[in-house]
Parts: structure tokens; C-alpha cells; sequence
């Protein structure tokens, strides 16, 4: 499959997830009880089945076992908590907005924020094509910024 696929299809499942999100929260769920059910039990669970398909006959432990390179282990563990924050703060946001299509295009700044911060933290080359992305990402965010996306209530 190539990244291309990959990364459609991965799109499209998040669509679906950002939207029963909404759905959820809509209908009375607080931002932690649906982000314990969502993301803690669900996640649990299909985490625990992927390690005992994935795994080799006797390499469970190797594969939940912390990393030997601890700076990687490190890098995981942060990963972990800075999704657990953006996980917070965009259900927050769904459940502030009127119209979850401009919020997830908000948050699809990620690709702008990555781009920059891979730029100057690991000198990632930036193409004028890139570059051109970049604008075109700030004006559709200030586009959607002008939009009426907050809730009556």
C-alpha cells in the first residue's frame, strides 16, 4: 500500500472518529468520560489484540518491554502525552463548535506546524512547493477564521 492510500485511508477513518466525536459530545458526554471510552478502553483493548496477533510465538514481553534505546522510549512516552493533550483540547474545541468541518480543518494545521517545526528542529529541506503549501494553509486558516463557528449556547 503506498503512503498515498495509507494516508487517505487513515484520513478518512479520523473523519469518522472526529465525527461520532461530535456526535457524542453533543449528546451529553463531558470531554473525559467520552476521551476514557473512546481512546482509554478502545485503545486498550485494541492495543492488547494487535501485540498478541502481531507478536511472534514467545515475543510479547520484547515488544511491551521499554525500549533499549532509552531516547526513543523517551520520544514515545512524549508522544503519548502530547496526544493525549491534542486529544483534550479538540475534543474541547468539537464540542465548541457549530460546524466540526471548519474545526477539523483548524487542526489540519498539523501538516503546516510539522513542516515547520521538522524545518528548523531537524533541517527537513523545505521545497518552494512547500513553501507555497504553507500560504495557502495560513489564508485558508484566516478564511475559516472569519467564519461564524461558535455555538448558540
Amino acid at each position: 500500500m503506498s503512503y498515498i492510500i495509507a494516508a487517505l485511508t487513515g484520513a478518512f477513518l479520523l473523519s469518522l472518529s472526529d465525527i461520532s466525536s461530535n456526535y457524542a459530545l453533543e449528546n451529553g458526554l463531558s470531554n473525559l468520560t467520552h476521551t476514557f471510552w473512546s481512546h482509554g478502553v478502545v485503545y486498550l483493548i485494541a492495543i492488547l489484540v494487535a501485540i498478541y496477533l502481531m507478536s511472534k510465538k514467545g515475543e510479547i514481553l520484547s515488544n511491551i518491554r521499554f525500549p533499549e534505546n532509552k531516547k526513543a522510549g523517551c520520544a514515545s512516552l512524549m508522544a503519548g502525552l502530547f496526544g493525549f493533550l491534542a486529544l483534550l483540547t479538540i475534543n474541547y474545541a468539537f464540542s465548541k463548535s457549530n460546524n466540526i468541518g471548519y474545526t477539523v480543518a483548524l487542526i489540519s494545521t498539523t501538516s503546516l506546524i510539522t513542516l515547520i517545526i521538522s524545518n528548523i528542529f531537524f533541517n527537513k529541506p523545505l521545497e518552494t512547493k512547500g513553501t507555497i503549501g504553507i500560504l495557502t494553509i495560513l489564508i485558508g486558516v484566516y478564511l475559516i477564521s472569519t467564519c461564524n463557528n461558535k455555538l448558540d449556547h
